[in-house]
């Protein structure tokens, strides 16, 4: 399993510090030190983790997990809907129950950048 080429090129651009492990039914898009909203979050960065389902991107992207996990700077809690801490190659991470509700995912047009949009407006406020 490999990502679309316009996803690493799209990540490139980014300047993401980013790595593929290519699992036996999915893959994981690892974005390393991601910046968060300091003005909303304890933490300025974590590790942010995107599962990549056999199948992508006919198959929708869904959800999105963070290590170290991230609290909200004004109540000391997990942002709502992200209190579950699943685990994935023998490491835990916090999951982001984030979904495509209003705007469905369109199969074989949206890609990593379309999650990484949603993932951008809940960490950094953009």
């Amino acid at each position: 399993m490999k990502l679309l080429e316009e996803d690493e090129e799209y990540l490139t651009s980014k300047q993401y510090n980013w790595n593929f492990v290519s699992g036996t039914n999915e893959g994981f898009l690892i974005i390393k030190d991601y910046p968060l909203d300091p003005n909303k979050y304890q933490s300025t960065q974590s590790n942010i983790m995107i599962r990549i389902p056999q199948g992508y991107n006919f198959a929708a992207l869904d959800c999105f997990y963070a290590d170290p996990p991230i609290k909200l700077k004004e109540t000391d809690e997990y942002p709502p809907a992200a209190n579950q801490f699943p685990t994935f190659d023998n490491k835990t991470w916090q999951q982001f129950s984030r979904h495509f509700t209003n705007t469905p995912w369109r199969p074989g047009v949206d890609t990593i950048q379309t999650l990484l949009t949603l993932i951008s407006k809940e960490l950094q406020n953009r």
